[in-house]
């Protein structure tokens, strides 16, 4: 490879069209700290919202390109692509941007004729499993010699069935701003009546089991225990998910869990709230990368998770952590008690978990993506 590619510093632009933060934008984050050496790094969003003034106190460059028109009267237009693609063209050339790293494939429509345009190199990236439009755009960058890049092993299996094909670089965490922490802040009790708090960290909306723990919580209670409290962490991200949101509230009512049950909001300060947990319970039958179990294994928590999750398959069931079958709420209720009556248990699976840093330390995947940029560049 060429010298000078291998020793330049690159400028990537990475777009996305999230106002809120998710696993995906939190990657943003890490790999900027872990990579300041090697790339600088500008984001581009589509409005202000939560991702915005989180990067802009973060110290990473964010710029604003619009996909929709401003005024009201004319939101029921369709976006005006061919002003946002030469407003994207003129903003790569006037950065002097080195290549573009999409987040999702809404962006690909407007970014894949602003870089023809501004003659900049397009990564496709892949976070989860479409339907056909996007399949045949990305066939089409597979015939064009391009490197179809995705963040787990399922989604590239999708993939080759439908005839792409990709590499796998998993994203991964900051350890040290989770791992910073007193030893006699392992186990705190934060809760007024001294309860264990377990916590889930996720995005409010059906795909995430939500509806799954709440079950398990009921079946606990029905067998007394009255010793936890469940911090529910994240917001319903997205519009549509708003009405769901009010259906999981109003499910906690109809089950009689009130007591049981916590609902945080979206929060900037994740390690600070993992401090004061017990255990990270993470309801979801599937994620593609698994953030949140990312997060606690860095903070060396004791984790219960879904048996069918990527990440899981690497860990020792009653070692790194506890794992559930998605489609029992009772063996969720089981795992869960299991915790909470062996605290030597839980505490042995944090330690041993925390271990596990191939499966969460960013550093261990910026090699895989700095080659895959200056090929790209190269190329």
């Amino acid at each position: 490879m060429n010298g000078k590619i291998r020793n330049r510093k690159i400028k990537v632009a990475f777009f996305t069209h999230h106002s809120e933060i998710g696993g995906g934008e939190m990657s943003l984050f890490y790999m900027a700290k872990t990579l300041r050496e090697a790339i600088d790094l500008i984001v581009v969003v589509d409005k202000k919202g939560p991702l915005f003034y989180f990067l802009l106190e973060k110290g990473i460059p964010v710029r604003i390109i619009r996909y929709f028109f401003s005024k009201r009267k004319l939101q029921f237009l369709r976006p005006n692509r061919s002003l946002r693609v030469i407003r994207t063209a003129i903003f790569l050339k006037k950065e002097k941007i080195s290549l573009i790293h999409p987040n999702t494939f809404h962006d690909y429509l407007t970014l894949i004729p602003a870089s023809r345009i501004a003659r900049v190199p397009l990564l496709p990236f892949v976070r989860g499993m479409w339907e056909n439009p996007e399949i045949e755009i990305l066939k089409k960058a597979n015939t064009h010699g391009l490197d179809v890049i995705t963040v787990s092993e399922e989604v590239k299996n999708f993939l080759e069935r439908n005839g792409v094909s990709s590499k796998v670089i998993r994203m991964g965490v900051v350890p040290e701003i989770f791992s910073d922490m007193k030893k006699n802040e392992v186990f705190p009790t934060p809760d007024a009546n001294k309860r264990k708090v377990l916590c889930t960290i996720t995005r409010i909306s059906p795909e995430k089991g939500i509806e799954r723990l709440l079950r398990a919580v009921r079946v606990l209670k029905e067998r007394g225990r009255k010793d936890f409290i469940v911090w529910v962490v994240g917001s319903d991200a997205f519009s549509r998910e708003e009405n769901y949101k009010k259906k999981i509230i109003s499910l906690v009512k109809r089950l009689g869990l009130s007591s049981y049950i916590q609902f945080l909001g979206f929060r900037y300060d994740v390690p600070e709230i993992l401090k004061s947990c017990y255990a990270v319970v993470i309801p979801s039958r599937k994620e593609t990368v698994g953030r949140s179990i990312q997060e606690a294994m860095a903070a060396g928590k004791p984790i219960v998770v879904s048996k069918t999750i990527e990440l899981a398959r690497y860990l020792k069931d009653s070692v790194d952590a506890l794992l559930f079958d998605p489609n029992s709420d009772k063996d969720l209720a089981d795992r869960i008690e299991k915790l909470l009556e062996d605290e030597d248990l839980a505490r042995r699976m944090g330690e041993s978990v925390q271990k596990r840093t191939e499966l969460y330390d960013q550093r261990f995947f910026n090699g895989m993506l700095l080659e895959l940029y200056r090929s790209s560049l190269a190329n």
